[in-house]
């Protein structure tokens, strides 16, 4: 196999989709679970990539980072 045709096979490839936990009714949570498992990842990772970039606005920082998640 080329290179090149290795390097299509590896870029056609999809990595496996992560298994999501079953999610209970988020309304029958209590507070810090419902917290935990919906907004707590999304501000944990904006804030890793705050702390990472230190830009010179970071209020306004979050609000320029991409929402695909």
């Amino acid at each position: 196999m080329h290179h090149t045709q290795l390097q299509n096979l590896i870029v056609m490839e999809k990595p496996p989709e992560p298994q999501k936990k079953p999610v209970r009714d988020l309304k029958s949570l209590p507070t810090r679970q419902y917290i935990d498992q919906t907004v707590a990842p999304i501000l944990l990772k904006g804030l890793q990539t705050l702390a990472k970039e230190r830009p010179p606005d970071p209020v306004n920082f979050p609000c320029q980072l991409p929402i695909a998640e």
